[in-house]
């Protein structure tokens, strides 16, 4: 075989390996532990200007609880907080009315899993409300 070529065909190798388990490759990574993600409460209705904390529980495929690192893509105007025992969801008082989805990602050794926290911001129920979401210390 020429040089050249055993350089391409590793080179295709070193390629097609790295792209193995990687998103839309078609293709499971066989060292991945897939994780499940599941959120107390499962979804999250806050008035503008509140805040709230949601459970988080990690398990393997055998059902075994685990700790793992969270990690949350935010919305604007909607900030998430990992802490040890799960997430706090800010809501800003200027966020939009409506229906947002938070992508989560836990992470622990080998294994990683995501699950899609829904949070339903709403409107304060009065002025009173809003005027002392604002003042808050």
């Amino acid at each position: 075989m020429k040089p050249g070529r055993a350089l391409s065909l590793a080179t295709l190798l070193i390629l097609t390996l790295g792209a193995c388990g990687a998103p839309g490759s078609g293709f499971e990574n066989p060292f991945t532990t897939p994780l499940t993600v599941t959120f107390t409460p499962a979804t999250v209705n806050l008035k503008q200007g509140k805040s709230t904390h949601v459970a988080v529980n990690i398990t393997t495929q055998a059902n075994k609880s685990l700790s793992a690192t969270l990690s949350a893509q935010t919305s604007s105007g909607i900030n998430v907080t990992p802490d040890a025992s799960g997430l706090t969801i800010n809501v800003a008082m200027d966020t939009p009315v409506g229906t947002y989805g938070i992508p989560v990602t836990a992470k622990a050794g080998t294994g990683s899993g995501q699950a899609l926290l829904t949070v339903t911001v709403t409107a304060p129920n009065s002025i009173i409300d809003s005027v002392l979401s604002r003042c808050r210390v």
